[in-house]
């Protein structure tokens, strides 16, 4: 073998732990790992039923980029759910005064993708809503409004809010509220299912937690209180000079732990 073979040889040879960590590199798939707080932040307000939890998340042998999270929230008896991930919230930094109390200042945006990188571990506050109490609060209450501003053709506007809460479309606004607060006495099973945009299948992390009669009594005080924000949330104006009190919300804090 010549000399100037030897030297391509060995050359080439150079070469080749930069190719495999290319080829590793285009060929791996993130593996990505979930980890929770150990309590939960349930509750039902306006906007539906909500769950959020500070979870940390991270991502080996390659970044993951992740464009949605569900969770799939099951009862013991059979009642089967969909959340769906809506904000992201980051605790950027905590504040403490001479009095020595701590206020947490954080960065609140919509969920639409999230990236993880493998060299560090993101910490997030996610919140998850019922998109379908969404779509069906949203629908119900434009004909409230629809109703509304019909009124006001005919009325003041005092004239035509007094008139209003007596109309089929705002009775069935308030038994819409009413009754889709599901949320029941027992044990909850949930699937984190992490849709990650490389990855044929979801990745899934299963967690339980339970609710008690004192859990759903707090719960169900909220429906008592959601008349007061049908204004803001149909968007109706406001008498001059009222402002609207919004409700104190009740929430629960039940323990969350990971089933296999």
């Amino acid at each position: 073998m010549r000399l100037t073979e030897i030297a391509a040889f060995i050359g080439a040879a150079a070469w080749l732990p930069q190719i495999a960590s290319w080829i590793y590199k285009k060929y791996s798939k993130p593996i990505i790992k979930l980890i929770l707080n150990p309590k939960l932040e349930l509750g039902y307000t306006a906007l539906g039923p909500i769950i959020s939890f500070t979870c940390s998340i991270s991502s080996s042998k390659k970044d993951a980029l992740i464009e949605k999270i569900t969770l799939k929230v099951s009862h013991e008896k059979g009642d089967t759910r969909t959340l769906t991930w809506k904000f992201l919230n980051e605790i950027q930094q905590q504040i403490r005064s001479y009095t020595g109390e701590t206020a947490e200042v954080s960065k609140n945006q919509p969920a639409v993708a999230l990236k993880v990188p493998t060299i560090t571990l993101v910490e997030k506050i996610i919140v998850f809503q019922d998109l379908d109490f969404e779509e069906k609060s949203k629908i119900k209450g434009d004909k409230v409004v629809e109703t509304y501003n019909f009124l006001k053709t005919q009325n003041t506007d005092a004239e035509a809010r007094e008139k209003l809460i007596h109309t089929k479309e705002y009775e069935d606004l308030l038994d819409f509220f009413e009754n889709y607060m599901y949320w029941q006495e027992g044990c909850y099973f949930i699937e984190v299912i992490v849709k990650e945009v490389t990855l044929r299948n979801s990745f899934i992390e299963k967690f339980r937690f339970s609710l008690s009669k004192i859990d759903i009594d707090s719960l169900n005080h909220n429906k008592t209180v959601l008349e007061k924000v049908f204004p803001v949330l149909i968007n109706l104006p406001s008498e001059k000079d009222k402002k609207i009190e919004f409700p104190s919300w009740n929430w629960v804090n039940p323990t969350v732990e990971k089933t296999p």
